[in-house]
């Protein structure tokens, strides 16, 4: 689980200084080739409420699909939801909120997936092999663009899409968890971002 949380801060970070006004035209200059540029609007939209401690965990198992919690992730996300903003102001996100934000994506897809698991329900995790074992015949794209619509509101970029596939294809072409790695992969990566948080 480490390495996975680990594996999305590093292929995030890739464009991280695309978020920066003063190195914006890299991206025009074929400098920053593996980041979207779509990142660099979060300025235009950024949201005026976010998900507050109350609302994360709750949004995220919905917008994921899973209709119950086990109760392992209710208590991982008791421990550190205090770090999360308390009313929700967009003026409350800080690094500390973030990378919070990050740790409730985290639980919250582990609890998606095992749900996903047990009820054999691949309405989110489409063709993903959930069982620690082999890839089954995931649907990526599929997984990434039904993700996009229930968390953040709206279709995935072609540019969002290409990243992320770029970078799951990167990091699991094989092994014996690559498809279960993978569906956590995508799933914390998109519900680390700006989009998601929006309330």
């Amino acid at each position: 689980m480490r390495l996975i949380l680990a594996l999305v801060f590093l292929s995030l970070a890739s464009c991280a200084p695309m978020e920066s006004n003063e190195n914006r035209g890299l991206a025009s200059e074929g400098l920053c080739t593996n980041c979207s540029k779509s990142l660099g609007k979060v300025e235009e939209s950024s949201p005026t409420q976010i998900l507050n401690q109350t609302r994360t965990l709750q949004s995220y198992r919905t917008c994921l699909g899973a209709k119950t919690l086990d109760e392992t992730s209710v208590t991982k996300y008791n421990t550190i939801k205090s770090n999360l903003s308390y009313g929700g102001e967009a003026s409350s996100i800080n690094n500390t909120v973030v990378f919070t934000n990050v740790k409730a994506a985290v639980v919250s897809c582990h609890a998606a997936i095992e749900y996903a698991k047990r009820t054999n329900d691949r309405t989110v995790f489409m063709g993903f092999s959930l069982d620690n074992v082999g890839f089954g015949n995931p649907d990526q794209e599929g997984t990434i663009q039904k993700i996009a619509q229930n968390c953040w509101g709206r279709k995935a970029t072609q540019q969002e899409i290409d990243f992320i596939l770029n970078k799951s294809n990167q990091i699991f072409i094989g092994g014996q968890r690559a498809s279960r790695d993978a569906a956590m992969f995508i799933c914390i990566a998109m519900l680390s971002t700006p989009d998601a948080m929006k309330q």
